[in-house]
């Protein structure tokens, strides 16, 4: 394995800090829906308009960490996440840390939709209050890397910092990331299942539960909580 580092990453990173999302959500089926028919160019500028708001401006204003692994050997961003801290903001900082979310006509919007009324509000059904909690966005590690440990790596990077602080984190997660978060001392606190039929019928029953929807988790790690290497994923 080659020597691996763990950096803060820079606005000067956001071209590759996309590329490695793309890459690394590209086979999830819910992505796959919400993409629909969009070009490589159109996902690409879907994603930096999405995310360019937390790395270049939430860093200016001091209310977002993105971490890096950085690959020695070539140099390569291998891996990356966001970390929103606790800040109370004013309402032009607000409306500038809010990504657009806008699609093309080739994308699916209804699949943009359902994540951003059923998904993205769990955080703060559960408590999430972003001027006291942490919160994490976008954990991503390029395909070539992925089952080495990278992710648990950064996950435990970046806990330190929220145990330092002594503040709850939330996350949002797909399956791929779940059971990485739940072996890091984070529990789930409320899933919502979709039939990805229903948007696109292309994908019914591609999801990955046995009846073939597909679940998006809410987690919470309270600070100072050890990490549960035994815990694993179950279907209810």
């Amino acid at each position: 394995m080659p020597p691996f580092t763990i950096q803060k990453a820079v606005p000067a990173d956001l071209d590759e800090m996309v590329e490695v999302w793309v890459a690394a959500i590209s086979s999830d089926p819910f992505w796959r829906t919400m993409m629909g028919s969009m070009s490589e160019e159109q996902v690409f500028k879907f994603v930096k308009d999405t995310i360019h708001h937390r790395v270049e401006f939430g860093v200016e204003i001091g209310v977002m960490q993105p971490w890096k692994i950085i690959d020695e050997e070539n140099g390569k961003v291998a891996a990356w996440t966001g970390l929103s801290v606790p800040k109370t903001l004013t309402e032009a900082e607000e409306k500038l840390m809010t990504p657009s979310w806008v699609l093309p006509p080739e994308g699916n919007s209804r699949a943009r939709d359902f994540m951003l009324q059923h998904v993205g509000p769990l955080s703060a059904k559960h408590g999430y209050d972003k001027s006291k909690h942490f919160h994490r966005h976008g954990s991503m590690c390029r395909p070539e890397y992925q089952r080495q440990g990278l992710m648990r790596k950064l996950t435990a990077h970046v806990n330190a910092i929220t145990d330092d602080y002594g503040a709850a984190t939330y996350v949002s997660a797909r399956p791929g990331a779940s059971g990485m978060f739940l072996k890091e001392g984070f529990v789930v606190t409320e899933w919502v299942d979709l039939e990805l039929g229903e948007l696109d019928e292309r994908f019914m029953g591609k999801g990955e539960l046995k009846n073939g929807k597909t679940r998006f988790r809410s987690l919470m790690r309270e600070p100072g909580a050890k990490p549960t290497p035994e815990k694993t994923l179950v279907e209810e």
